[in-house]
């Protein structure tokens, strides 16, 4: 019979260190997950934990929550849809001509669309020409129309003037932006 040699000892050796090393890693894991089951399911563990807090969490509380965040949402549509008419007035002010004087005002809004309704008096007849341009230029006025031009018998123009006004221009909202 032979010996064995050198080489057969220095691989069972590796072979039985892997094997121990293999069981030392799989005890490490046994005892890992028994302490982890014990952290979840055991007294005072994580379980009873998120019980506990469910139990706590105030359900009528909850509800008032609820019930404020739709009280919110539906004032902040409200103020959203809400118009004013402030811009209105400042951008009347500002496009119209110190020749052209307004005698009524009558707000619409058929549709959605917010219409303007003015009789007044200008000048001349060129004054009203260059209102409607002043108008057209500032683009917050649409489809503007001047109609039952006439001279009065102080030798003014009286009018009356329709036009569409810009949602923006009389958005609340808009006007919170500036």
């Amino acid at each position: 019979m032979r010996a064995p040699s050198s080489g057969t000892g220095v691989f069972l050796v590796i072979a039985l260190v892997l094997f121990l090393a293999s069981l030392t890693v799989a005890g490490v894991v046994y005892v890992r997950r028994v302490s982890l089951d014990k952290a979840i399911n055991g007294p005072q563990g994580l379980k009873e934990s998120l019980a506990t807090a469910r139990e706590a969490f105030n359900s009528d509380l909850l509800t008032t929550i609820t019930r404020f965040d739709l009280k919110l949402s539906a004032g902040n549509e409200l103020l959203n849809r809400h118009v004013t008419l402030v811009p209105l007035f400042e951008a009347l002010n500002q496009y119209t001509l110190k020749t052209v004087r307004f005698t009524s005002f009558d707000y619409e809004s058929a549709g959605g669309v917010p219409k303007l309704i003015l009789r007044g008096e200008a000048q001349s007849f060129e004054s009203i020409a260059l209102q409607t341009e002043s108008y057209v230029l500032s683009r917050q006025f649409k489809d503007i129309i001047f109609s039952n031009l006439n001279v009065d018998n102080k030798e003014k123009v009286v009018f009356e003037l329709s036009m569409n006004v810009s949602t923006d221009l009389i958005s609340y909202k808009e006007f919170r932006r500036r």
